[in-house]
């Protein structure tokens, strides 16, 4: 009776063994999060004369500062990041405003967490006034998001969005110089709230 029960325990730990490495072989979990640490902005201002009529050309920079985590057993490749101005103001969506920045692809270790900083330029922004004349400036809020390019274990390529800020252009009346040109203000409303990119189970 004592063999059969020692046998009985040799056969179930090899059967246990055996589930564990099929298990850890098959396994294939990840889910690629991100969410917002900070965005940096930059605003320049140019300006130039001819005839009596006066140029105004705004430029604006961004910096999202964006952290990264990789959960799961399999590593991912990010091959890519855009940002994209949204339609719509409530939610990301994918438009044909694209702005690129220079990117090298990354490999995403399982069970790690970065931080990658992205910068971007936004559309710039020119008026044009006369002698007398109000510049054409108006607020302006947009929606921005990333657009991620990943590959996955098996080289699928997805390519979720993710919001980054809201942008609030505005021109206070504070801010008109002595000349009568006025200054850009931009406010930058990052998303804060993290959010779930690519994600597979067990198998």
């Amino acid at each position: 009776m004592r063999h059969s029960s020692n046998a009985l325990l040799s056969v179930t730990a090899m059967v246990m063994s055996s589930m564990t490495t099929y298990l850890t072989f098959f396994d294939s979990r990840y889910t690629l999060t991100t969410a917002v640490a900070g965005v940096e902005q930059q605003v320049q201002r140019g300006y130039s004369s001819s005839d009596g009529q006066t140029e105004l050309n705004f430029r604006r920079y961004v910096t999202p500062q964006m952290i990264v985590s990789n959960r799961g057993t399999r590593p991912l490749v990010l091959s890519e990041v855009s940002l994209v101005r949204s339609g719509d103001l409530k939610k990301c969506t994918l438009t044909e405003d694209i702005r690129t920045t220079q990117f090298t692809a990354k490999i995403i270790e399982p069970g790690t967490v970065d931080q990658f900083p992205f910068s971007f330029s936004l559309p710039p922004v020119d008026a044009f006034a006369g002698v007398g004349e109000d510049f054409d400036l108006t607020e302006l809020t947009e929606l921005w998001c990333l657009h991620w390019t990943v590959f996955d274990p098996n080289g699928r390529r997805r390519e979720p969005l993710s919001a980054a800020f809201v942008a609030t252009t505005s021109y206070p009346a504070e801010g008109v110089d002595k000349d009568g040109r006025p200054n850009m203000k931009l406010d930058i409303e990052p998303s804060f709230k993290a959010e779930r990119l690519v994600s597979r189970a067990i198998f």
